[in-house]
């Protein structure tokens, strides 16, 4: 006779939904003959046992991506350059590890603060162009532009954007100030 599996746990909030359709088949049982009763045994136990191996490979996916979103993760905050999504009011949504140091402040004091606030008097009309470009056309654009902080210079970096859904856009900043 074959062992009833004792390891098996079931979802709290599932529970009453499968205590519920247990009660109405349990009518149906109880009616049946017994062979019948032996196959509908054989087809519960089979079907046990393919959700035990859907539910391992569903863990094993859920761990890959998990994996996956790490990896992003550490692509996005560790890059050399900066990267940045802005909202279409320019408003930083969030800043890489770089982005943070070239703006001189750390990712989460970023949020909401305009990227505008972080770039030199007089580069302002020419990033306001840029940004209202790429959101107005969807065409991807590039500026050179200097980053202050109290209109400090810090330094020059060359700036690209793209349009992305939501409406947002990502913005890559990358410094040449040794190059200039």
């Amino acid at each position: 006779m074959a062992m009833i599996p004792t390891d098996l746990t079931i979802d709290p909030a599932l529970r009453p939904q499968a205590e519920s359709l247990l009660s109405k088949t349990r009518k149906d049982i109880q009616e049946m003959e017994a062979e019948d009763v032996l196959k509908t045994i054989h087809i519960f136990q089979l079907r046990l046992i393919e959700l035990t191996v859907q539910n391992e490979a569903l863990r094993l996916a859920q761990s890959d991506a998990e994996l996956s979103r790490q990896q992003y993760c550490n692509f996005f905050d560790f890059a050399p350059v900066g990267y940045l999504l802005l909202d279409e009011d320019s408003a930083i949504i969030k800043a890489n590890i770089m982005a943070a140091s070239f703006l001189g402040c750390e990712g989460d004091v970023l949020k909401k603060q305009k990227l505008s606030k972080f770039i030199s008097a007089k580069f302002q009309d020419a990033y306001h162009l840029h940004f209202r470009d790429v959101f107005r056309t969807g065409s991807p654009g590039s500026c050179e532009l200097q980053l202050a902080n109290n209109d400090v210079l810090r330094i020059q970096v060359s700036s690209h954007t793209i349009n992305a859904p939501d409406p947002v856009c990502l913005t890559t900043i990358s410094d040449i100030t040794n190059i200039r």
